[in-house]
């Protein structure tokens, strides 16, 4: 939970990965349940230091208030989750959408009409870049047929 030896983790991390950073957009940092707003400063602290463009998924709700995400937008992409605690699609230049499943995490196998719903939220907005990633038992034929349905 972001101790003391994270930064130097992260800096190993980004040396491994050096060969693909002109395609990396965003770092994923998923944070526990357990990770509460409490330790806002020192993620935004984190952040400042050593990573500008991360994308943050937090599991505890209690992130996805309306204040704590304007205070942490600057220096971090919050993640939207579509899974069966949290399910919120932010409004923002760019969308970052993880779908877990509804009713159990990675084990949902989303419905047409899931799917045709999510894809009516995203349409609603004006984003630039949208991104989505299926983190499910079913991810392919799901990302399939999102891909079918924003076509048409």
């Amino acid at each position: 939970m972001l101790g003391n030896d994270c930064p130097e983790i992260f800096s190993e991390f980004r040396r491994v990965m050096d060969p693909l950073r002109d395609r990396i957009l965003y770092y994923l940092f998923q944070f526990p349940p357990g990770f509460g707003t409490s330790r806002t400063d020192h993620l935004i602290s984190f952040l400042k230091q050593h990573c500008r463009n991360a994308a943050l998924e937090f599991r505890d709700p209690a992130w996805y208030e309306e204040d704590i995400l304007r205070e942490i937008a600057s220096y971090g992409l919050p993640v939207s989750p579509d899974s069966p605690k949290i399910r919120v699609i932010l409004h923002g230049d760019t969308l970052y959408l993880r779908l877990h499943g509804r009713k159990r995490f990675y084990r949902h196998d989303y419905t047409q009409e899931e799917l045709k719903e999510i894809l009516t939220e995203i349409k609603k907005r004006n984003y630039s870049r949208c991104l989505v990633f299926f983190n499910n038992t079913v991810m392919f034929d799901n990302a399939l047929q999102f891909m079918e349905l924003a076509k048409s």
